[in-house]
């Protein structure tokens, strides 16, 4: 068998385009060939993989699961089901930060929160390494993957362990910038999202832990007001339906000036809170 032939298998289910970029996935991060022709015959362990590909995209396994692997920010980094697949607008928020603080001196202190595959602080980490980045998850297999990372791109992150909700306190104080892509979808949303992300990706990084959609935000904002330097920054990612009721949980304080920014499709999704 050939790569031709499973690709004529995918395009029974996808658009050429997909088709293309799962195959080209599949090549690079699993058969380890970028560059294997089509026309090649395959080995059986190779055919084996590929098998079992078709059928877990067919089912609906996002690709970054099927092959373990995602491209964030200029970094490669290992995926699985115990952690959020990194999106586009994350890489938006990573950018938004790195623009605007050329000049954070030696020693500043980033906390990020919810830190999931931990691709938000390894990206901030590769590109402003003389900062001290922390990044705190609840999820102890979350946290193994993003310390699996950070090792394997011989990054300096320090991962906590924490409950943010519960245990902020723990962390240590204070902090330049805080960055959070927190969960924001509240549970009786649930009825409304993709089926294959509920399927697939974990509730603990998608879902509040109860019906407010602004719980993360709210205690966030009051961690901030009394563990952030002054002038201090915190950097968000929105849920771009609730944009602006996110940013009065800010604003509403009297104590911060804040900003929010479009993504590439013009949706708000990000905010920028400086304390005043």
């Amino acid at each position: 068998m050939t790569i031709n032939d499973f690709k004529t298998s995918l395009e029974e289910s996808f658009s050429k385009r997909d088709t293309e970029i799962f195959l080209r996935a599949i090549k690079e991060d699993l058969l380890n060939d970028a560059f294997l022709s089509s026309n090649d015959e395959l080995s059986e362990t190779q055919q084996r993989i590929l098998e079992d590909s078709v059928i877990a995209l067919k089912t609906g396994t996002p690709i970054a699961y099927v092959t373990g692997w995602v491209h964030f920010y200029t970094l490669k980094l290992q995926v699985d089901q115990t952690v959020l697949i990194p999106r586009s607008e994350t890489e938006e928020l990573v950018d938004l930060i790195l623009k605007e603080n050329p000049a954070l001196k030696e020693g500043s202190k980033i906390l990020d929160v919810g830190t999931g595959s931990g691709c938000i602080a390894l990206a901030l980490n590769k590109h402003l390494p003389h900062c001290r980045m922390v990044a705190c998850e609840k999820s102890e297999a979350a946290i193994d993957k993003a310390q699996k990372n950070s090792d394997r791109l011989n990054l300096k992150v320090e991962f906590e362990c924490i409950d943010f909700l519960a245990s902020a306190s723990e962390l240590d104080t204070p902090w330049d910038v805080i960055v959070s892509n927190p969960p924001y979808i509240e549970p009786i949303e649930k009825e409304r999202m993709d089926p294959h992300v509920i399927m697939h990706e974990p509730h603990l990084a998608l879902f509040t832990p109860e019906n407010n959609g602004l719980v993360f935000y709210q205690a966030i904002c009051d961690y901030a007001l009394e563990n952030l330097k002054p002038h201090g920054i915190v950097y968000l990612e929105l849920n771009e339906f609730r944009s602006k009721e996110i940013e009065s949980v800010f604003s509403s304080t009297g104590k911060f000036e804040t900003v929010v920014y479009d993504d590439l499709r013009a949706k708000p999704r990000m905010l920028k809170a400086t304390l005043i």
